[in-house]
């Protein structure tokens, strides 16, 4: 059996360098590419999960400089009512450009994906869209070969595909048109992949292995998404540092005002849900399949409402966590960063006891 070791974001640190930077808010950029050549402010982009992002988020996403894409577990013409609430609260509500600034979220399933493309420009909303995922657990497969190659041939969205875990993978989905990559196998925090079915890669390790493979093959058009695993905002820190250009966070803003449901009041305390796309409920709801024939590999759950302007907060507190990080490596952005973390020496692996040493633990 192999010897290699994955690395969570818990497992290692960054090793503070010197700095020159004497202001963090003047002196860091924080500005990165979802694609080449299209940047925005912040990289971080909202899970395009069910209870995550829809068109409130969005809106929110592009009005902090940011984007988000929508989630693919509804109808087509629930796709375009979405697109068209987006288009009207955006421009009308908040006078936000949004055309070609957020994305929509699509499976394999040939007949699905055409049913949407199809009924979006029907109502004359395709090019308000701006990019495509083609989203499924497993990216390194054959159906993500053919749905890929298959917009390519009909459409010039950029896509956004995965999720996947290792350079092999990366450098198929480059080869089947790819535009940028999505990384991840079971690290999300309502994610049950791994326990369930026994497969993954530890976080850490799969986006830093990817990015050095992009490198190292001379690949500079296509960008990398760390989907999953993110606890704290040091663990974006980490990620970016690792080689991803975007973080994308689900639980981070989970519970926050711009996510999708009803406020719960129980026991005098206010919540949200926060399901995945692969829990027992989604899978049912959606693919009007019996809870007999569903494997789920995602859980829902309660977390606390977070309360009136609580994303546009969270955004804003991790970006200066962000440029902390940055001032700490002595990086003046993004792109610095990331040469910083190619170094090996600039990684610290710390034991159990120095990942105790590093939380709070007064008394």
């Amino acid at each position: 059996m192999s010897s290699t070791i994955g690395y969570t974001y818990d497992d290692k640190l960054l090793i503070p360098s010197y700095s020159e930077i004497k202001s963090r808010s003047e002196y860091t950029d924080t500005q990165s590419e979802l694609f080449k050549d299209v940047c925005f402010d912040i990289p971080v982009i909202p899970a395009n999960m069910n209870m995550i992002t829809e068109h409130k988020m969005i809106i929110s996403m592009l009005s902090l400089g940011g984007t988000a894409a929508l989630h693919r577990f509804m109808s087509p013409d629930d796709v375009a009512n979405q697109i068209s609430s987006i288009i009207q609260d955006g421009f009308v509500g908040n006078g936000i450009n949004v055309v070609k600034k957020f994305g929509i979220s699509i499976g394999v399933d040939k007949k699905y994906y055409n049913l949407v493309f199809s009924e979006l420009d029907k109502k004359d909303l395709l090019n308000s869209v701006g990019y495509v995922i083609v989203d499924v657990a497993h990216g390194d497969h054959v159906l993500v070969k053919e749905a890929l190659k298959d917009i390519r041939s009909n459409f010039e969205f950029p896509i956004i595909a995965g999720n996947i875990c290792t350079p092999e993978a990366a450098m198929r989905l480059v080869e089947w048109g790819a535009s940028t990559l999505k990384a991840g196998v079971g690290p999300g925090g309502i994610c049950t992949t791994r326990i369930k079915i026994g497969v993954g890669y530890p976080q850490l390790s799969a986006v830093h292995n990817i990015y050095k493979c992009l490198v190292k093959n001379n690949i500079k058009d296509v960008r990398l998404i760390a989907d999953g695993g993110i606890k704290q905002e040091g663990d974006i820190v980490k990620a970016l540092a690792a080689g991803a250009d975007f973080v994308m966070v689900g639980g981070m803003v989970a519970g926050t005002d711009d996510t999708p449901g009803n406020v719960i009041t129980m026991h005098g305390k206010k919540y949200k849900i926060y399901e995945g796309l692969a829990s027992l409920d989604a899978q049912i709801n959606f693919f009007n399949k019996s809870s007999d024939d569903v494997a789920p590999e995602g859980e829902a759950t309660r977390v606390e409402y977070k309360g009136k302007d609580s994303l546009k907060k969270t955004i804003k507190r991790i970006k200066k966590y962000i440029q902390t990080g940055l001032s700490y490596t002595g990086c003046r952005n993004l792109k610095e960063l990331k040469e910083f973390g190619l170094d090996d020496k600039n990684w610290i692996v710390q034991t159990s006891a120095g990942i105790i040493e590093g939380t709070p633990h007064g008394t």
